[in-house]
């Protein structure tokens, strides 16, 4: 069931980027059989084609150490909320920097500290880079694996 809903967000985001790409694309060529309506911004004889970045899935394991007074299965839900919001505000071709998120993890959950991984390693996350200025990253619920650490 989790898995549904992370696909539909992801469908969700790629046909929104679509539709903006499309609206982009008008708004830049303009209406070609009434320049009144809508003059577009390119040159004549210039042609512009407007295309979406690629997605790079960012995968990663948090391990963190919950404030005693708080319920574990809620912090770590909001932990996943809180990374995928994170990483879903950087831009075309920006890096993730792990201490930039660790930081906004510590500032706005109720936990003591938080230690990020590569998934599934012991490997701790360094700097990711999208694979070109044309990609970017973006994360779902089921791509962030959140643990207690003991």
């Amino acid at each position: 069931n989790k898995v549904k809903k992370d696909r539909k967000v992801v469908t969700f985001f790629v046909t929104l980027q679509s539709l903006v790409t499309k609206e982009l694309q008008e708004e830049i060529e303009g209406n070609t059989n009434n320049g009144a309506i809508l003059t577009g911004f390119r040159a004549a004889g210039c042609r512009v084609r407007v295309v979406p970045p690629n997605l790079t899935a960012l995968k990663l394991d948090a391990k963190i150490i919950v404030r005693p007074d708080q319920n574990n299965e809620t912090i770590k839900r909001a932990i996943k909320e809180a990374v995928v919001d994170f990483v879903g505000q950087l831009d075309i071709g920006e890096q993730l920097r792990p201490s930039a998120l660790t930081t906004h993890l510590m500032t706005t959950q109720p936990i003591l500290a938080c230690t990020l991984f590569k998934q599934n390693t012991d490997n701790v996350l360094e700097t990711v880079y999208p694979a070109s200025a044309k990609h970017v990253l973006r994360s779902t619920l089921g791509d962030i694996i959140v643990s207690l650490k003991i």
